[in-house]
């Protein structure tokens, strides 16, 4: 709740005398303003809770038929900042915030039988606008496919690690490349973005690896 700015969803009593750690929604945003290592952190918390969930490296936006129409004539600044907001974790962008996003994605003209990236590469988060992509087998990771209204990476690449396979243009289209790196550096200057951006991690189905069931228990420090 402090990370959305939302009012918390249960009450909590103590059961005898406690000592609790408190800190506030405005402490927070100052410390994660002037650290960037813990916003990095709490994404890396994240990312390793939704790699034990079994998070998809390439999952579909619903926005395929969308994206189709923006690969036709080229694409338009307003039809990026469309597609940006079209990935669940950056839905709750707000049109300032999309449009700050978008001035750091990179559009790639995808060529067949080229690579688009590499194991090693830089983590980001890869947006298929059209065209199609094969992600190569591992020892262990699977083979997939990523086509026009298709995301890579997303979630899982913003914490931090590699999307750990090549992948190879099947078909000409055009992709959006959100560096990770750029983003963190966007974010640190945008505390409002960085805001919205974990109100869309923790509302995206299954993209931070947290769900919440009835036998939730939340902890408490007693002394």
């Amino acid at each position: 709740e402090i990370l959305q700015s939302k009012p918390m969803r249960r009450t909590v009593r103590t059961t005898g005398i406690a000592v609790t750690l408190v800190l506030t929604a405005e402490e927070l945003r100052t410390q994660l303003a002037d650290n960037p290592e813990l916003v990095r952190g709490l994404f890396a918390t994240m990312a390793e809770r939704a790699q034990r969930a079994g998070l998809a490296r390439v999952f579909p936006t619903g926005a395929a038929r969308e994206f189709a129409q923006f690969g036709e004539g080229g694409l338009q600044p307003v039809e990026k900042v469309l597609a940006i907001r079209s990935v669940p974790i950056f839905r709750h962008l707000s049109a300032d915030e999309a449009q700050q996003l978008a001035a750091i994605t990179r559009t790639v003209e995808m060529k067949e039988g080229t690579a688009l990236f590499q194991a090693s590469d830089r983590p980001a988060t890869w947006l298929i606008i059209s065209g199609e992509v094969q992600l190569e087998a591992t020892e262990s990771l699977p083979a997939a496919v990523a086509r026009g209204g298709d995301a890579i990476g997303s979630f899982g690449a913003l914490a931090g690690p590699r999307i750990g396979q090549n992948a190879r243009v099947t078909r000409q289209g055009i992709a959006l490349q959100i560096d990770r790196d750029d983003l963190f550096e966007k974010l640190g200057d945008r505390p409002e973005m960085l805001r919205q951006l974990f109100a869309g991690i923790m509302d995206a189905p299954g993209q931070a690896g947290i769900e919440e069931s009835s036998t939730t228990r939340l902890p408490v420090v007693s002394g």
